[in-house]
């Protein structure tokens, strides 16, 4: 009836977690692993799911809300980011460019998130967004002032709200001081 699944690698979680909540019919760490899982053969599957089936969480419709709105909130929020943190005022097209495409992953982690119901999808990233914004010599306490220019904006959507805000928790309690800076 159906057609088997097999998803793969880290973005699934390092023990596949993910592959299984979305429904996956089997996980492999990396290709190696995946052929061995084909090897190995798997079922047919006998019946179709809906996943809101296996994804009760769906049913508040607080992923679709945000992914749907995802262009006006990283346009809203740069816009107030660069009122917000005035060092932003002084970047060139391309600066300011790669910060709109930090916004966007932040606002896809986001509802990946919420599609998963797995606030470390989101906060892993947030880290390794402050270490990438750390290399580019960009204080990652702007990714803190990002998001809550964005919790502002999601005021009507309860559980994504609470994600963002942990998610700017997890990085204000950071050791680097870098992070840990009054925000304007």
């Amino acid at each position: 009836m159906g057609v088997p699944v097999v998803a793969g690698g880290r973005a699934f979680g390092v023990d596949g977690r993910y592959a299984r909540a979305l429904g996956a019919d089997a996980w492999a760490p990396d290709a190696r692993g995946a052929a061995a899982v084909l090897e190995a053969g798997l079922a047919r599957p006998t019946n179709v799911r809906q996943p809101v089936d296996d994804l009760p969480h769906l049913a508040d419709q607080k992923y679709n809300m945000v992914a749907q709105s995802r262009g006006r909130l990283v346009k809203e929020t740069l816009t107030e980011l660069e009122r917000r943190f005035p060092p932003m005022r002084e970047y060139g097209d391309a600066q300011r460019e790669r910060t709109a495409e930090d916004l966007a992953h932040v606002v896809d982690f986001l509802a990946t998130a919420l599609y998963v119901d797995a606030v470390e999808v989101f906060t892993e990233f947030l880290g390794w967004t402050a270490d990438v914004l750390s290399a580019r010599n960009v204080p990652p306490h702007s990714l803190v002032t990002g998001l809550d220019i964005l919790s502002d904006r999601l005021h009507d959507f309860p559980r994504a709200l609470s994600l963002v805000r942990v998610g700017a928790a997890r990085l204000t309690d950071r050791t680097d001081p870098a992070v840990t800076d009054t925000v304007v």
